[in-house]
Formats: C-alpha cells, sequence, structure tokens
C-alpha cells in the first residue's frame, strides 16, 4: 500500500500543471455549453409574453403601494 500512496503522490506532483491545465479547461468548456440552454429559454419567455400578456384586458383586483 505504501508503494501505491508514494507512486500515486509522485504521479500527481509531477503532472500538477497539467492536470490543473486540464481542469481549468474543462469548467470553461462547461460554462460555454450553459449559455445555449438560457437564449432557449429567453425566447420561450418572449414568446409567451406576447402570445397571452400583450394586447389583452385583464382586471387588478388589489394594487397596493409599500413604498
Amino acid at each position: 500500500m505504501k508503494h501505491f500512496n508514494f507512486s500515486f503522490t509522485r504521479f500527481l506532483y509531477k503532472w500538477r500543471f497539467v492536470i490543473a491545465l486540464f481542469l481549468a479547461i474543462s469548467i470553461l468548456l462547461l460554462q460555454g455549453c450553459g449559455k445555449v440552454t438560457e437564449e432557449i429559454k429567453e425566447d420561450l419567455y418572449k414568446k409567451y409574453f406576447e402570445e397571452n400578456v400583450l394586447n389583452r384586458d385583464f382586471k387588478v383586483s388589489l394594487a397596493t403601494d409599500n413604498g
């Protein structure tokens, strides 16, 4: 078990820059993928608002000013 622990530690020290670089690149790529879904959601919200809220009559049953 000591030999495995020593070799693993030596591996981490030897390749720590490559491991850190890989993690940084993967984080940047994963953040870039999230932007695509946000744009789709925004378009759906705009479409819903245009179809169901604009140019419609609605009643306000309670309006308060708390300011």
